[in-house]
């Protein structure tokens, strides 16, 4: 179980134990959307718990790990602490994401409220 707290500012998010300190402005959440929308509204997550580097192998700028370094201002070639599996629970929580094996995808009622709201 992890317990996730909401900055002070009201504008941020982060847990101690899951995203090791990290803080997080919920802005990201729209990042990620947005890079949904524009792959068809799935993207494999990525991995940057591993030996890869921003930017190498399993943690591109094509992945949604990628997309989070990229809001973090993570430069190529610098490790990245990967919080996708955090962020993809919180997303699916709220009903917006499907959280599969190594992919998220948007959720068929969240594509119809964009649309709704275009």
């Amino acid at each position: 179980n992890y317990q996730i707290f909401i900055t002070e500012d009201g504008e941020s998010f982060g847990s101690i134990k899951a995203l090791s300190s990290n803080i997080y402005k919920f802005e990201v959440f729209n990042k990620i959307v947005d890079f949904l929308l524009s792959n068809g509204g799935k993207a494999y997550k990525g991995q940057g718990r591993s030996k890869d580097k921003f930017g190498e192998g399993k943690c591109d700028k094509d992945t949604v790990i990628g997309v989070i370094a990229t809001f973090k201002g993570i430069e190529k070639g610098k490790s990245v602490f990967d919080p996708v599996f955090i962020i993809a629970a919180i997303l699916e929580w709220a009903d917006i994401c499907h959280n599969k094996r190594g992919y998220i995808e948007l959720t068929s009622q969240y594509k119809k409220l964009l649309e709704l709201n275009r």
